[in-house]
């Protein structure tokens, strides 16, 4: 997790701390939470207006281990996990609500940035199509991004005298 995190740093870091960086790998950003398990707007709303009165009040939302991996040998170490303890403060929960919201409505700019996004099609805690939204505003060269990328991991790769041109036209699933 952490995916929106990101992104947030990306557009909105240090300049002289993001200028140091080549660049920027999410995945499964929270740019919206998935249509099958997202709160009702009232809840939202509701929630945002109790983080201004009680912001340090926490609240435990259970996340099922299925929603996050099709893997079933992981559900139980996602349980054990003393750092997934599914606990968040009101004023917690509503910023990471609201810089998923500013994402989602295209408030966050991300201009001439090297990108990798990752987002599993099954993932039911983050949405797939919202990162999909996300990624189709982007103006970015795809091809070129992909070249660099394969042309790198080629390059450290036993086996392959030539990582020039590695990928001539990639096929993105967003």
């Amino acid at each position: 997790m952490g995916g929106a995190a990101v992104l947030h740093f990306a557009a909105y870091g240090p300049s002289d701390t993001t200028a140091q960086i080549s660049g920027y790998i999410c995945e499964s950003p929270l740019i919206a939470i998935h249509e099958d398990t997202q709160p009702s707007r009232f809840v939202v709303v509701v929630g945002k207006l109790a983080a201004k009165v009680i912001p340090k009040r926490q609240m435990v939302q259970k996340i099922d281990p299925k929603f996050l991996c099709r893997d079933e040998s992981m559900y139980k170490e996602f349980e054990a996990d003393e750092l997934c303890h599914d606990t968040g403060t009101l004023e917690g929960l509503a910023g990471m609500l609201q810089r998923a919201e500013d994402l989602d409505a295209g408030k966050v700019s991300l201009k001439n940035i090297s990108l990798w996004v990752g987002h599993g099609t099954e993932d039911r805690v983050t949405s797939f199509k919202a990162t999909a939204r996300f990624m189709d505003r982007l103006d970015e060269d795809r091809a070129k991004f992909a070249d660099d990328v394969a042309g790198w991991v080629l390059a450290r790769s036993t086996g392959f005298k030539d990582s020039s041109n590695a990928v001539s036209k990639p096929k993105s699933r967003l």
